[in-house]
């Protein structure tokens, strides 16, 4: 599930702008709205909440430069920085170039309907590195289910084979989609039409992601944590600022 996933409640319990962690957080997005695959209605509440907890969110900005000390727009913009998390996608690994493979968009191997490649049909791709299509020829996203679902596919494909059977096309078979945005905030998508967010958005969230564990040792274990950083807002993560009144290289 494609995630937003900006936790922000170690900037601020209550859902605002926090003066004592002197954290500036913004969200850079180059089209005119955030999570663009979802419902108009899940974008509009997500852009919604993460103005309401202070973060400043800029739209419509492309980032042509980053340097040591600030960000550089195509705008004309600049915005001094000195942390920046870069969450652009996913671009396929070079190898896949450089042994003369069929390279697309954003470096993907293209695949055909079995997810084998036409010239050498007893190689696979999968996950992240095949751009593999849906029926109407749309590539599909580069999340886990794909890729798991992939998987099975050209494992099944394989014993086909084996056994003088013709491949199967793959068939990806939409779980739905989610963005938890922080704390009692969340918006989940499902392929039946089911829109939830806030609260119970965020409870599907935790709920799914939970049950996608392997063992009932490991969904216990995350379980604990998930509760003890609930009720205590412990977080592993922290940020170091410097004090107000000196530098921190002194």
């Amino acid at each position: 599930f494609p995630r937003l996933d900006l936790q922000l409640d170690s900037i601020d319990r209550e859902g605002g702008p926090s003066a004592s962690t002197g954290a500036r957080v913004v969200l850079i997005e180059r089209s005119d709205e955030i999570l663009s695959p979802y419902h108009p209605t899940s974008r509009a509440y997500a852009l919604e909440v993460l103005r309401s907890r202070g973060v400043e969110v800029m739209l419509g900005e492309s980032v042509i430069e980053v340097t040591a000390g600030e960000v550089r727009f195509a705008s004309g913009r600049t915005l001094p920085t000195r942390t920046l998390v870069w969450a652009a996608g996913v671009q396929g690994h070079p190898l896949a170039a450089a042994l003369g493979l069929p390279v697309g968009r954003a470096g993907r191997v293209e695949v055909e309907a079995d997810l084998s490649i036409a010239a050498h049909p007893e190689i696979f791709v999968v996950g992240d590195l095949a751009l593999a299509k849906d029926r109407a020829g749309k590539p599909l996203p580069q999340l886990a289910p794909v890729a798991q679902q992939g998987a099975k596919h050209v494992a099944e494909t394989i014993e086909r084979r084996l056994t003088s059977q013709a491949s199967k096309p793959f068939e990806y078979r939409d779980p739905g989609v989610m963005a938890t945005i922080g704390r009692h905030a969340a918006v989940t998508e499902l392929p039946s039409g089911l829109r939830l967010r806030g609260t119970l958005g965020w409870l599907a969230w935790l709920f799914l992601h939970l049950m996608q564990l392997v063992g009932f040792r490991n969904r216990l274990n995350v379980l604990i944590n998930w509760a003890w950083n609930y009720f205590t807002y412990d977080r592993s993560a922290r940020l170091i600022l410097p004090a107000p009144d000196r530098d921190l290289r002194d």
